[in-house]
């Protein structure tokens, strides 16, 4: 029963993870080096407390099919918004900067959790879109996701876009005289408008 739950290789890379558990064992030991007879003593307790948690969270993440989480992204990104919203009256300064709240001795940042709910919102955004072309109602709700004008969503996609279009080796000569933007040539000489996108374009 268990090895059904149990996902397989091809899910858990566990030379990250080995990697990422023997960083964090260190860690701890160089706090605790670091604080021995010092008035930070404890931290090294608490930080293998946090990375023990964290593992229970790993584990829990494993287990539990991620996909679930799409079809409650609104909620949970909703969710998220009342700590942030918390912040700007009752948060903790620390280092000039009011990012955090304070549960006893414990001290966590909202705005990381929040980075995972507007991924997975984001995430459940183009997964219900039916249509490849971004509109631009689609851009605008980008746009109140995370929280940045419509403009600079539209220059970060197109960034993006080139960066894609760079690593899988694709080009877009500038068209030669008399010719139009969509009639120029590939890398391999071809016409774009005959090559199609699979031979080397990119659409605009």
């Amino acid at each position: 029963m268990i090895g059904r739950v149990i996902p397989g290789t091809r899910r858990l890379d566990l030379v990250v993870l080995s990697c990422a558990l023997t960083l964090s064992a260190l860690g701890v030991l160089f706090v605790a080096s670091a604080t021995t007879g010092t008035r930070y003593e404890g931290l090294a307790s608490r930080q293998a407390i946090w990375l023990a948690v964290g593992i229970g969270a790993m584990i829990v993440a494993i287990l539990f099919d991620y996909r679930m989480l799409l079809k409650f992204s609104f909620a949970i990104y909703c969710a998220c918004l009342l700590p942030l919203t918390y912040l700007l009256f009752f948060g903790e300064t620390i280092a000039n900067v009011r990012s955090w709240i304070r549960v006893g001795q414990f001290q966590f940042q909202p705005a990381e959790l929040s980075k995972i709910a507007t991924a997975l919102l984001v995430a459940y955004l183009f997964e219900n879109e039916d249509d490849a072309r971004l509109h631009a109602s689609t851009l605008a709700k980008l746009s109140a996701i995370v929280g940045v004008p419509v403009g600079t969503v539209k220059s970060r996609l197109h960034r993006g876009r080139i960066a894609l279009a760079k690593a899988m080796g694709i080009t877009r000569e500038a068209p030669r005289s008399g010719g139009s933007p969509d009639s120029g040539t590939t890398k391999s000489g071809e016409r774009a408008d005959a090559a199609g996108p699979s031979e080397g374009t990119i659409s605009p």
